[in-house]
């Protein structure tokens, strides 16, 4: 049958106010075979409904009502048949149909044959504003003025009459708080209609759908809206009134007010009622084999959702009905309660029915809330009021007849669940105290509000209201037999369950450290089981059933161990206090429960054997036979019982033997130490008397009893020794009570001896804990005597003899046991003196724990080889440490061989290096290349360890071996992908080794500038020197990373920095690389930038003073070269901003071949250097250039890769000669050496057109300028003048004949410049014949003519070098004639002329060979003038 969904309205019409001043709730569960009655007909109609699935829930019917007069009783149609079903009817004389609002959302909910949308869900009454603004009732619009009005005026007479309330809030306060409340309940009705719709869809899916698919149609978000829905309402309505109490006659609520929020509940109760699987509590467990496991957890999920919403709605309808019996002012810890007014005649008193009802309601909220809410304040709330309603109904029986009084009883078992469930409600606020504190540490109302519950005292409260519950409701009906069923049920279920609630809240109490409290709540657990205990006694004395004596008998063993359970706790807390002895005594009433359980099991098993020769049934403590089939099965089923129960018995009497021994051995007194002797004498016997059961384990570690007695001798024996070197007194030693209970031969000897060895180790330990040095020596050679003598039991050759006390069969489990224990025990020797730094005998630990591995004999599993690799590895490492390197390197390379990792790599570096090997390298590569993976992370966490062994073992802090461990690092680092990766996304974390890149790299520089100056190996020094430019030549890579991050593309060039004192106070800030987190992190700093470019400037200067010694066996003037431009580039890094543009030429580090860049000497094309630029880096990269010409000239090397070096070079020299511009204020001696080098470089490439070009752009003009500067400054040195002409010769060398007419005109034009003829073997004559010989044309001879002519005008015929020599005239004059017959010849008088005109004036200042040819010349000269006069066109 199908049930009606009743969604009504939860405002009241005007038309229908005044006959609804208590409005009934009814239950309009229906089948669709039975039509709803009419409207008119149902209110004189009792109605209750039942669910079948609502085992809690309660209905209401109507009765009248008479404040004055007792309640009416039901008749007999309508009486109570079940917890479940309790009328309540208002206290009215009029009603109203209750299902009159319901017609609509019924009808449409009912239709089957149209498809469920949302739109059939109607609209609230009154939605709520979005906007916040002030919220009107529909239904109150219709007030007239004077409606209104009178409901002020009865607000502020209210207002009045609250002269004891300060806090009252005003009429207008009181009116946003009602519309406050009225939007959170339309809410809560519009989420309520929206999950009954998806409810509803959800069981028609299911119905067509198959069993793997349900729960998978439905996310369960409308379920989620109506849990924050009902929670938001509940927390509005307690807000509501919290301040003031809403039942008082004075309360600022009007009597229409107060009408419309009971019907706003009683209509949420009838939702509830008539949707009894929406709102179900009890959450039961989805098949996963049905279902998948999302499925299911979604379903769960949804359950638990609808489980609170219920729980919540059930509190708000009872607070809504309740509204005029509820005292609402409450706080956290301080819950509301329900009044008790029967002597007065304004105050109303609820009736039993209206009890019932809220006790039932409120009791199922409430836990709902608890179960699945887990909200301290909420569900505390809720079950206090539930008590308060039963505490009221048990007060009205005692003065209100036999109904109130029957239906009090049949309300015990609901009324003593919401009293178990209050303590755990309680608990929660401690939860929700630590949560807040953790939260809103900076909140001192916070801390305040959540510091004043006292949520122990509140715990410790509601415990003892549940033992009082039991004595007021339950002590009279244990000792009357007419009340059967209420005293079984406090026998079985009351007192049992407030013994184990008293024992967990006592143990929680114990386990925070609140011992106080921990006993009251003990002391209640322990009455109730006394009760309990001892009314089961006299019930089993007076019992005759088979049947109950079986239930009482199982009742009272559980009952035991509670109280067993109990008194161990409590000698805990009392140990803890200080009362020794009182804990001695709750240890010894645990005795007494543990000795009658076993006289009882005994007696039984008598019983038993005595009744099989009468055929009478019996019942055993611990499991129940079962019916009888024949004598012997009984018999031997009894006997495995028995056999049973002594094995736990034993082993209950070594847990409290250990306990009391833990207990006394606390600072013990003589008499203790007796006490605690005999202790362990009875558990030693427990160990040997258990080998007659049956029930023998077969594995030491699965023996409880045994595991226990070594490890309270163990404990003994640690706090005996320790006592004993503290004060200097002997001391006792436990072991020997087992070794004189076991044979020599017994297979238990061998793990008491290792329980024993462990013991050693631990004084061991706490000698070295307290420093106690004097009693080293002895403890440890107890503890290596012990094992040595533990390892003589066992030969190592051959298979083990039959008398051995290891090994006595090769299948007995002990064997591998004992075998894995005496591994333990011994690698933990090894771990302890090991990280002691006692390496001797950690030697001897390790070769006996690798005696053990090797003598097993037990086939290697996986994982055999890497534990005995880790054994060798530490011997190998403490040999080596003690001087037996020899043997260390051998156990080191043994243990890398059988397990390769880094941690035994490490080893192996280790005593390598202390041993000096002159292969450590090598090894230590070969091992890399093995151990080698794609982000080199695992190996590079190991290299301080390296490093470390490097500078312990070397002389001087390091060497030559810690600088091939630092090479090895810094390359696997900048490998790193991941180092990268960060950099370029900015991702901060550590590095991989826990040192950032520059760190390494400071650190070796330094060592390589201390190894580099005394090594003599040419070999080495090669390998050192290729290291050393790959490692900066790829930690500049890794920087122009970082600087080419987010790199904005700009079209203008960067400003130079301004670095006025303004500017120096901060006024501008740039955004330097170095700031980022990430950068700082796996890069380094700033200043270690700087450091770097300075030890680089040093590490190239000691590598060209190296190279140009007479014993050098490397030139590394090419590395010095590249070192100084790296230089360069780490010093402009220090300055670098990220994401700024900066020039092609500002890097060297990013050189292009193909876009090599060359000196600019025309003024018009030089452009400035990039901003972060200074003197020292362009003084860095013309060193580099130099050095790299000097070197090229010198080593010989092929064509090819000097022409690459001399582009690079230029392209150096070009960057240096920008950032000199700007930087430098001298720029006359750097432009000389900067032109000179230039012209090397040009020279170097052998390319002559190159080199010619070069020369015209303005190189020569450059050079012929600095020269003429020189000799005025330098008083006739020319050194720029010998510097060309030997530049000059090289170039025709290597016949670059247009390079060489350019800078022979070059020289001319010095000497010219400088009016001499004769420097340093250099003639002006000399460079003019050169010049006239090797000119082109005839122009151009003419021109150095021309020049010669002025020369001598000028400077005359001096013999002292002031002019040309004879000889020049002479060659002069002859050249001079010679060319003008020549173009005479060919016709060309005019410049014949100009030629003899040349040779007529030199001739003068010739030889006298040369002289005796004047006449010839004029004739010659005479005839190229005639023959210009006389044209050939004239003539005959």
């Amino acid at each position: 049958s199908s049930i009606d969904v009743g969604v009504s309205s939860m405002t009241t019409s005007p038309s229908s106010s005044s006959n609804n001043n208590n409005a009934a709730m009814e239950v309009t569960a229906q089948s669709d075979s039975v039509p709803s009655p009419p409207p008119a007909a149902m209110n004189n109609i009792d109605v209750t409904a039942h669910h079948p699935h609502d085992d809690g829930d309660v209905a209401m019917d109507d009765t009248t009502n008479n404040s004055s007069a007792p309640p009416t009783q039901p008749n007999s149609s309508n009486s109570v048949n079940d917890d479940a079903d309790v009328q309540m009817s208002p206290r009215t004389e009029e009603s109203v149909n209750p299902t009159e609002n319901l017609t609509t959302m019924s009808n449409d909910l009912e239709s089957s044959s149209a498809p469920l949308e949302q739109s059939a869900i109607p609209a609230a009454s009154n939605p709520p504003k979005e906007d916040g603004g002030e919220r009107k009732d529909p239904e109150e619009v219709s007030l007239d003025d004077s409606m209104e009005e009178e409901h002020l005026a009865d607000e502020e007479m209210n207002s009045v009459k609250l002269d004891t309330f300060s806090s009252l809030p005003t009429a207008e306060q009181r009116r946003r708080d009602d519309n406050h409340l009225d939007d959170t309940l339309d809410k809560l009705q519009h989420s309520i209609s929206e999950a009954i719709l998806a409810f509803r869809k959800e069981e028609q899916g299911n119905e067509s759908m198959t069993k793997e698919a349900c729960g998978t149609n439905n996310d369960g978000s409308a379920y989620v809206k109506l849990r924050d829905a009902a929670v938001e309402a509940y927390q509005t309505l307690v807000e509501y009134g919290s301040l003031l109490d809403l039942s008082l006659d004075i309360a600022p609520l009007n009597k229409r007010r107060c009408e419309k929020l009971e019907k706003i509940g009683r209509d949420l109760w009838k939702i509830i009622r008539t949707n009894p699987d929406l709102f179900n509590d009890v959450i039961s467990d989805v098949t996963t084999n049905t279902f998948d496991i999302a499925a299911a957890s979604s379903m769960m999920e949804q359950k638990r959702q609808r489980a609170i919403a219920g729980g919540y709605i059930r509190t708000i309808a009872v607070r809504l009905i309740f509204l005029q019996y509820i005292d609402t002012r409450c706080s956290k810890g301080c819950p509301p309660t329900l009044h008790d007014r029967r002597d007065g005649n304004k105050a109303q008193t609820p009736s039993p029915k209206e009890l019932v009802f809220g006790l039932k309601v409120l009791s199922k909220g409430g836990r709902a809330i608890l179960q699945h809410g887990k909200t301290a304040r909420d569900s505390h709330d809720a079950l206090s009021l539930a008590i308060s309603c039963f505490n009221v109904l048990s007060g009205m029986a005692q003065s209100n007849g036999e109904a109130a009084n029957e239906m009090k009883d049949v309300l015990l078992d609901e009324a003593f669940d919401v009293y178990s469930a209050l303590p755990n409600a309680a608990a929660l606020f401690e939860k929700e105290h630590h949560a807040d504190m953790s939260t809103n540490e900076d909140d001192a109302s916070t801390q305040a509000d959540n510091s004043s519950v006292d949520w122990p005292t509140i715990v410790l409260k509601h415990l003892d209201a549940a033992k009082n519950f039991i004595d007021e409701h339950c002590n009279e009906s244990l000792n009357d037999e007419g009340k059967s069923a209420l005293k079984y049920a406090a026998l079985q279920r009351f007192l049992p369950q407030l013994a184990r609630l008293c024992l967990k809240q006592g143990s929680h109490f114990a386990e925070i450290g609140m011992n106080d409290h921990a006993m009251k709540a003990l002391n209640i657990d322990l009455t109730a089981t006394n009760s309990c205990l001892a009314n089961i006694k006299e019930e089993k004395g007076r019992t005759e059933k088979k049947n109950e004596a079986q239930m009482l008998q199982n009742l009272e063993a559980d009952i035991v161990v509670i109280s067993i359970e109990s008194f161990y706790l409590l000698s805990t807390v009392l140990q803890s206090l200080g009362e020794k002895q009182d804990a001695l005594g709750c240890l010894d009433q645990v005795e007494i429960y543990m000795n009658e359980k076993h006289e009882r099991d005994e007696e039984l098993h008598g019983n038993t054997m005595s009744d099989l020769g009468s055929g009478n049934d019996f019942v055993f403590s611990e499991d129940a036979i079962g019916p009888a089939k024949d004598k012997a099965d009984i018999k031997n089923r009894s006997q495995t019982a028995l056999t049973k129960s002594r094995h736990i018995h034993s082993r209950e009497k070594a847990i409290l033997s250990s306990r009391k021994i833990q207990l006394l051995n606390d600072n013990p007194s003589k008499e203790d130490e007796r006490c605690i002797d005999d202790q362990l004498s009875s558990m030693v016997d427990l160990v040997s008397k258990k080998e007659e059961s049956t029930l023998v384990e077969t594995s030491v570690e699965k023996d409880e009893i045994l595991k226990l007695t070594l490890q309270t001798i163990r404990s003994v024996h640690v706090e005996r020794n320790m006592s004993g070197i503290y004060r200097g007194g002997a001391a006792l030693d436990p072991y020997r009570l087992m070794f004189d209970k076991l044979s020599k031969s017994h297979q238990l000897r061998p793990f008491v001896v290792l329980d024993k060895l462990s013991a050693i180790l631990s004084i061991a330990f706490g000698v070295r804990q307290r420093k106690l040095e004097h009693e080293y020596e002895s403890i440890d050679q107890e503890a290596l005597i012990l094992a040595d003598q533990y390892l003589s039991s066992f030969k190592r050759d051959n298979a083990l003899t039959t008398d051995t006390t290891l090994f006595v069969d090769t299948n007995n489990s002990m064997k591998t046991e004992l075998l894995n224990v005496a591994k333990e025990q011994f690698a933990l020797a090894v771990s302890l003196y090991h990280s002691w730094d006692v390496y001797e005998i950690c030697a001897k630990w390790a070769s006996m724990l690798k005696d053990i591995h090797e003598t097993s004999k037990v086939s290697p599993e996986h994982g055999e080889d890497p534990i005995l690799a880790e054994v060798l590895s530490v011997l190998a490492h403490s040999l080596s440490m003690i001087g037996s390197h020899a043997e260390g390197v051998k156990w080191a390379r043994e243990a890398y061989e059988k397990h390769k990792c880094v941690n035994n790599l490490a080893t192996l570096f280790h005593c390598a290096a202390r041993h000096e090997h002159a292969d450590t390298l090598l090894e230590f590569d070969n091992a890399l290349n093995e151990l080698s993976t794609s982000d080199h992370d695992d190996i590079l966490e190991h290299f301080p360890r390296f490093s470390n062994s490097c500078v312990e073992n070397e002389a001087e802090g390091g060497g030559e071996l810690l600088l091939g461990v630092q090479e090895r690092w810094l390359i696997l680092q900048l490998r790193s992908k991941n180092l990268g990766t960060c950099l370029d996304k900015k991702t901060v974390c550590e590095s991989p080794s826990g040192h950032s890149v520059l760190d390494l790299l400071c650190a070796y520089l330094e060592n390589f500038e201390h190894v580099s100056s005394s090594q003599k190996d040419r070999q080495k020094t090669e390998s050192m020197c290729e290291y050393l430019g790959h490692i900066v030549d790829g930690v500049l890579r890794l920087l122009q990373v970082c600087r080419d991050r987010k790199q904005e593309k700009l079209t203008g060039r960067r400003k130079k920095k301004n670095t006025s004192k303004e500017n120096s106070e901060g006024s501008i800030e740039f955004d330097s690389i170095w700031n980022d987190t990430a950068t700082q992190k796996l890069l380094g700093d700033r200043s270690q930038c700087v450091f770097v470019s300075e030890a680089l400037w040093n590490i190239g200067n000691q590598l060209m003073t190296a190279s140009v010694l007479d014993d050098a066996t490397y030139d590394s003037r090419a590395l010095a070269a590249d070192l100084f431009a790296a230089s360069h580039d780490f010093i402009l890094m220090s300055e670098e901003e990220e994401g700024t543009r900066l020039s092609k030429l500002d890097y060297d580090v990013k050189y292009e071949p193909e876009r090599f860049a060359v000196p600019s000497f025309n003024d018009a094309s030089a452009t400035a250097a990039s901003d972060i630029s200074s003197e020292f880096s362009a003084q860095c990269l013309l060193l580099s250039a130099a050095v790299t010409v000097d070197y090229l000239e010198s080593s010989g090397r092929d064509q090819s890769s000097a022409n690459s070096l001399l582009r690079r070079t230029l392209h150096r020299l070009a960057q240096s000669q920008q950032e000199f511009e700007s930087n430098c204020r001298k720029k006359a001696q750097v432009s000389k050496m900067i032109a000179l080098l230039t012209m090397r470089c040009i020279l170097g490439l052998g390319e002559d057109s190159f080199a010619f070009q070069t020369c015209n752009d303005g190189l020569c003009a450059t050079l012929l300028k600095l020269h003429i500067n020189d000799a005025v400054a330098s008083d006739e040195e020319f050194l720029i003048l010998k510097q060309v002409k030997s530049m000059s010769d090289s170039a025709l060398q290597k016949r670059m004949i247009h390079t060489d007419r350019v800078l022979t005109k070059l020289c001319s034009d010095m000497l010219q410049n400088s009016g001499v003829f004769v420097v340093g073997g250099i003639s002006l004559g000399d460079l003019q014949r050169k010049m006239i010989q090797s000119s082109v044309s005839v122009e151009e001879a003419i021109g150095v003519f021309q020049e010669i002519d002025d020369a001598v005008k000028k400077a005359g015929t001096g013999k002292d070098g002031t002019s040309y020599s004879a000889g020049d005239f002479a060659w002069f004059t002859v050249e001079a004639h010679n060319r003008g017959v020549q173009l005479s010849t060919v016709g060309d008088e005019t410049h014949a002329k100009t030629f003899h005109t040349f040779a007529l004036n030199f001739a003068d200042f010739s030889t006298n060979e040369v002289r005796c040819y004047k006449q010839q010349m004029m004739n010659a000269f005479t005839k190229s003038v005639q023959k210009l006069d006389f044209p050939k066109s004239m003539s005959f």
